[in-house]
């Protein structure tokens, strides 16, 4: 397991491939929406560094050294944890996470020269085992219980 403090852009696309049906039970006119089957892909950028510089020979060979060379999949388990501004007056403050738990790594791409800073593109299809969240938000928080709105409301006599 690797941590990388610093990420320069990511995107998260699902396309859940829904349809309309028609369905028996259906009023006219209308139709049933079907869920079908999932899709989703990742992109992430990265800056190149000591923590990151492995990526591109991890999916090109299989080893991090570049010579274990194998034909199974580069699959990486992705967490993007952003952590917010405090929460109105209070000092708290929020963490977003999205999990995803199985991303399959179809490109590692990174420029080998030029006088911007250098930096490794991570492309992947995320996987549906069947058994895990294809994807999971956690949104946590210190504060004692769930806050909604903190505005303060008058009422008129």
């Amino acid at each position: 397991n690797f941590e990388y403090p610093c990420y320069l852009d990511w995107s998260v696309n699902v396309n859940n491939n829904i349809e309309s049906v028609p369905c028996s039970g259906d009023d006219f006119g209308e139709s049933t929406k079907v869920l079908g089957n999932r899709e989703g892909t990742v992109k992430v950028t990265v800056p190149w560094t000591s923590a990151t510089r492995h990526l591109e020979k991890v999916f090109e060979t299989g080893a991090s050294d570049g010579t274990n060379v194998t034909s199974d999949n580069d699959v990486k388990k992705i967490w993007i944890v952003m952590e917010g501004t405090t929460i109105g007056s209070t000092s708290y403050k929020y963490t977003t996470t999205i999990k995803i738990p199985r991303v399959v790594v179809t490109s590692a791409y990174s420029e080998q020269s030029g006088s911007d800073a250098k930096q490794i593109e991570l492309e992947g299809d995320i996987e549906e085992s069947g058994t895990a969240s294809f994807i999971e938000t956690v949104i946590r928080t210190d504060l004692s219980t769930l806050h909604i709105d903190n505005t303060a409301t008058t009422s008129s006599p």
